[in-house]
């Protein structure tokens, strides 16, 4: 400090403290120092400075020189590490790339899945749906079929009983000789008339216990001002009773007729009149119809 403040350049404090710091280990100050000191020697031509100073520099340099050496040489290590690094870091990113587009091909390919089972649950659902419509209607089927075998055997005990008292009748007017009387009465078409009211009251009340609600749901498809009102002790008339029969299943109007007792043309007619009144499309109304259900049908249905 005393050299500093008096421009001292012949200095030899500064080439002690270059020992000094080389011994505590500040090499890079050391090294500074020293050549510093060598400078100075070298200006005024000290041939003594020159001396002293190098018995220490040539340790100095070669200490400091070892040290940069020995950085540089950690410097290349670290690069080298880096650049490892660096190489890992990048292989690592290609791999989760890879891994990404094969969890994007997995998540396509399960989404496919996903969609294909849940078309196939539709596709079973729709099954169940026409299976369940299809018990419907097998139930229903089996419920009318148990109606009408009653009815069809009661009629036929009904007939075998008139049968054997027309012959009881006739055998007893024969034997009388009252054959101008049974020629009379095969003429009459009261018997006839009687026998078709009983067939069609039959065919009423059968029906509407399997349908007590066809009357009204048959009404509902009609314009209001067209709905039929049925007269007092009615329980169906000629167009309830033809979309019966097609509700149960005979849309021929020529069966219809052989079974009703009317012309075919009249079958024509009163259809034709029926869906001119109703409030849906004429070729819907039949479909309409065939869609009305037995409420015990529907019961069973839903136990389904």
């Amino acid at each position: 400090m005393s050299d500093t403040r008096s421009a001292i350049k012949d200095n030899a404090s500064i080439t002690l403290l270059a020992n000094i710091l080389f011994e505590e280990g500040d090499l890079k100050r050391a090294y500074n120092y020293i050549r510093y000191a060598m400078e100075d020697a070298n200006f005024y031509n000290a041939k003594l400075r020159n001396v002293q100073i190098s018995e220490i520099q040539p340790i100095i340099d070669r200490t400091y020189n070892l040290r940069n050496e020995r950085q540089k040489q950690q410097l290349r290590l670290f690069l080298g590490i880096s650049v490892l690094l660096f190489l890992f870091s990048m292989l690592t990113l290609w791999i989760i790339y890879k891994q990404k587009r094969k969890l994007q091909k997995a998540h396509a390919k399960v989404q496919g899945y996903n969609d294909q089972l849940e078309q196939l649950n539709q596709d079973l659902k729709d099954v169940n749906h026409r299976l369940k419509h299809l018990n419907s209607s097998l139930a229903e089927a089996n419920h009318v079929k148990e109606e009408y075998i009653g009815l069809f055997l009661s009629i036929c005990s009904t007939y075998i009983d008139k049968m054997e008292d027309m012959r009881k009748m006739v055998n007893r007017e024969i034997t009388k000789g009252r054959v101008a009387e049974l020629l009379s009465y095969t003429k009459s078409g009261s018997f006839i008339d009687n026998e078709l009211k009983e067939f069609y009251n039959n065919f009423d009340n059968t029906f509407l216990h399997i349908y007590p609600n066809f009357v009204k749901e048959f009404n509902n498809l009609l314009q209001p001002q067209e709905r039929i009102e049925l007269k007092p002790g009615e329980m169906l008339n000629t167009e309830l009773r033809i979309f019966a029969l097609i509700r149960l299943g005979i849309p021929d109007s020529s069966k219809i007729a052989g079974l009703l007792r009317y012309s075919v043309n009249t079958i024509y007619n009163y259809r034709a009149k029926i869906k001119n009144k109703s409030m849906v499309q004429r070729d819907d109304f039949e479909k309409l119809i065939m869609e009305i259900n037995a409420p015990n049908v529907e019961e069973t249905k839903d136990s389904l």
